[in-house]
């Protein structure tokens, strides 16, 4: 799986009246996976990196803006998202963000086993 974004409302206008789908993409996990809600504000994300490798990692964003720096191994992957994006990360991508508004607010989808998180900023707390 690579990282993609997804705007919500550009795959349902692609829709055909009458029952029509799209698959977005695949969501992989080697056991339970967390289902939450979270409010970042921008002070708090300066240096922070997280990696999950129980599995892949769904983040649907529910207000504001950033640019998602994803690590695929060779090179970083920049992703800009907002309101009504879903971003999927693949498990074992490390990745941090840079708020463009004073919050995000974002409904997970995360490994509930396998995750790390950490700063290489010493002035931010990591959240977990």
């Amino acid at each position: 799986m690579k990282p993609a974004v997804f705007s919500i409302a550009q795959e349902l206008a692609t829709l055909v009246p009458g029952g029509d789908f799209r698959l977005l993409d695949h969501h992989l996990a080697d056991g339970p996976v967390m289902a939450g809600v979270i409010r970042i504000d921008a002070g708090s994300v300066k240096g922070f990196w997280e990696r999950h490798d129980g599995g892949d990692e769904i983040l649907v964003i529910l207000a504001g803006r950033a640019t998602f720096t994803i690590s695929t191994g060779g090179e970083d992957m920049q992703l800009e998202v907002g309101p009504g994006d879903v971003l999927c990360v693949p498990r074992a991508m490390t990745h941090g963000a840079v708020l463009h508004t004073p919050a995000l607010d974002i409904l997970f989808f995360t490994p509930r086993d396998g995750s790390s998180a950490w700063t290489d900023d010493p002035s931010v707390t990591p959240r977990h």
